[in-house]
């Protein structure tokens, strides 16, 4: 989990753009959702949106209606779904009249399908009703951004709904094709230069397509032959050595592509093909797998070549410079093993998880993902069971996420005060070397411009001293607060970097006791760091501020974790639904492109990541005790009843206060009662 919203860049064009706490938890919770470090249940791939909603009802219905898959009981749960996803959406639409009504129509629709789907209605009804569904998607993606608007222009909207606005727009965004950072970089640069109106918003989320060519290299072959006519539009060029061809366009990036692939395979294709897109990195993104596509049918036509796609990729765009960039890779200092050895029983699953990460084809991904999950000895009768497990897991997960927005957000706004009151010496070094040039002159132009000089840096020492003062009284609020939640949370702290608040050696069940209401036996520590997260959470503001108060709320009434945990069950067993039904259509059918594809491929590679955490941890917490390792579909099943017993406890309590997340998915526990 690894959030880049929170920068200093970020913050300084937030505080610049004078959002709301409303305006503000919109714009981070969006550029959140698009990360792909984010927790499944807080990306954009497991966020709520009646527009995919319909989308995916329309598009199982009329595969089901035409070549009868997914069969019927498959298809009857994705609608069920659907149904329910679109009823979760009625809040967030109904903020304006027309979301209202269009959701409204979508709710009736889809029960009157649901209702029909219980019969055995014949092929002509169901490919009616399939049309009746597509119909109604544009006018609730419409729908979104009114309430985009409303809320945008500040309508009094409860976290909740303001909440589930944000969720349905970071979808839409998403299947709009929008890069995640090219959207925070565009939105950055807008916040920078003052208020936004939400016209202007709307514009830089869904901007106007535009037309793009993108440079990149084949290697195995010289010459794809009739390439255009597979990929019209697109041209290339040979490459056997260090020269541009005739007619490459001519620039340092297309330079450093043609050098690498040279460098590396010693000749190849250079590849450009045109698209139109919403910016240059969804660019890459949609050149790269049409590309991918068409280099199936070289594939199957010459197949003792090895074609392959360089990692590099040049953008094109008439307006700005051609860009240079390489397919992205995260990295870190160190990586470390799920396992401090093997689990056996886990390997199937590692190998397949592992490869639906790097395969470019989203069908594919989602295929080996399911693959992955299936090897745990689970299958599709097991969806419930599955995601039971992992909305208890998701617990743990989601509490770890509010820690780490609260004090990532509230250090961003520290490192940023500190930066603009620093960013003034170069500034002010600069000012007083022009001055004393203007000094050294001796006409009335030079004079002129050393009263000018003289005014400008009396400005910028006293814009200098306001920053100071700014980033000291802020240091001064949040150092103490630092201080506590490194002393009762994280043992100290590293003692080199005083105002770090790494979450390595976070105790869940601790930050839980300072989230969790005060009792009368509270303990002052305890008390002491609700008031430190506090004051971080009411400095960081926004999203940050939203997500504790949240939590706050949800722990405040057993029945609201209820509610919670019931919805992120109802999560992960839609998107497993979908997941399957997806790897049905591809093995089945061969449909290789699905609507929404990439974010059903995040959302699978995502729960096969989420179970092969809590089914490591527990191999490994095995391990340490000299234990055999049990069965992984046993895990799961002990989980899901674990989960059921939780809700139960919940039930009968009268406070969240026995919970244990240290805990809540390691073996031999009581996630009830901490010992």
């Amino acid at each position: 989990m690894r959030y880049t919203v929170w920068d200093p860049h970020a913050v300084r064009s937030f505080d610049r753009a004078n959002l709301t706490q409303q305006q503000r938890a919109l714009a981070e919770g969006v550029l959140r959702a698009l990360e792909p470090g984010t927790y499944l249940s807080e990306h954009v791939a497991g966020a709520n949106s009646a527009v995919l909603a319909l989308t995916r009802s329309h598009h199982v219905l009329e595969s089901h209606a035409r070549v009868d898959q997914p069969r019927v009981g498959l298809t009857r749960t994705v609608l069920a779904q659907a149904l329910s996803d679109v009823e979760a959406a009625v809040p967030a639409h109904s903020v304006t009249p027309n979301g209202a009504f269009v959701i409204g129509q979508a709710q009736q629709l889809l029960t009157l399908v649901n209702s029909a789907m219980v019969g055995s209605p014949t092929r002509v009804v169901k490919q009616t009703y399939a049309k009746q569904l597509e119909a109604l998607v544009q006018p609730v993606a419409s729908a979104v951004r009114s309430a985009l608007a409303t809320l945008w222009n500040g309508a009094v909207l409860t976290p909740a709904v303001a909440g589930q606005i944000r969720g349905q727009v970071a979808v839409l965004v998403a299947l709009e094709g929008r890069d995640g950072l090219a959207l925070r970089d565009d939105l950055v640069a807008a916040f920078s230069r003052g208020p936004v109106d939400a016209a202007k918003l709307a514009a830089i989320l869904w901007p106007a397509r535009k037309q793009y060519r993108v440079a990149l290299t084949v290697s195995g072959t010289r010459l794809l032959e009739e390439l255009d006519r597979l990929l019209p539009g697109a041209a290339q060029w040979p490459l056997v050595g260090p020269a541009l061809p005739p007619g490459v366009p001519r620039s340092p990036a297309v330079r450093g592509l043609v050098t690498a692939v040279i460098g590396g395979v010693g000749s190849g294709t250079l590849v450009q093909v045109p698209v139109q897109a919403a910016d240059a990195h969804s660019a890459i993104a949609q050149a790269r797998r049409e590309l991918t596509e068409t280099l199936d049918q070289y594939a199957a036509g010459q197949r003792l070549l090895d074609l392959g796609l360089s990692p590099l990729s040049v953008v094109i765009d008439p307006t700005n410079r051609p860009l240079l960039t390489e397919s992205r890779v995260s990295g870190g200092k160190s990586a470390r093993p799920l396992t401090s050895g093997w689990s056996a029983s886990l390997r199937p699953a590692l190998r397949m998880a592992n490869l639906a990460g790097q395969v470019d084809a989203p069908v594919a991904s989602v295929a080996l993902a399911w693959s992955a999950i299936e090897s745990i000895g689970v299958t599709a009768a097991d969806f419930e069971t599955i995601a039971k497990a992992c909305a208890l897991h998701s617990v743990r997960q989601q509490l770890l996420s509010v820690y780490k927005s609260v004090t990532d957000s509230a250090n961003a706004q520290l490192r940023h005060t500190r930066w603009y009151a620093d960013s003034f010496v170069a500034v002010l070094a600069k000012a007083e070397r022009s001055l004393a040039a203007a000094d050294r002159g001796t006409t009335a132009a030079a004079q002129e411009a050393a009263s000018r000089l003289t005014d400008s840096l009396a400005g910028i020492r006293r814009r200098q001293a306001e920053a100071q003062v700014n980033a000291a009284q802020l240091e001064k609020v949040l150092a103490p607060a630092i201080a506590v939640v490194r002393q009762n949370l994280l043992q100290g702290g590293d003692r080199d970097h005083p105002c770090n608040m790494s979450s390595w050696k976070l105790d869940l069940n601790d930050f839980l006791d300072a989230v969790l209401p005060r009792q009368a036996s509270t303990p002052p520590t305890v008390q002491q760091t609700s008031d430190a997260l506090t004051v971080l959470a009411d400095v960081a503001g926004g999203l940050a501020r939203e997500q504790l108060t949240a939590w706050q709320h949800r722990l405040a009434a057993p029945s609201a974790l209820v509610d919670w945990l019931k919805g992120q069950q109802e999560l992960f067993h839609g998107l497993l639904a979908w997941m399957y039904a997806s790897r049905n259509l591809a093995i089945h059918t061969g449909q290789f492109s699905l609507p929404a594809d990439i974010l059903t491929a995040h959302a699978g590679r995502g729960i096969a990541d989420l179970i092969l955490e809590f089914l490591g941890h527990w191999h490994q917490d095995q391990r340490g005790r000299g234990l055999p390792d049990d069965a992984p579909r046993d895990i799961v099943i002990e989980l899901a009843g674990r989960r059921d017993e939780l809700v139960q406890h919940l039930g009968s309590a009268a406070s969240c206060h026995p919970l244990n997340v240290a805990t809540i998915s390691a073996p031999d526990r009581d996630c009830w009662h901490r010992t």
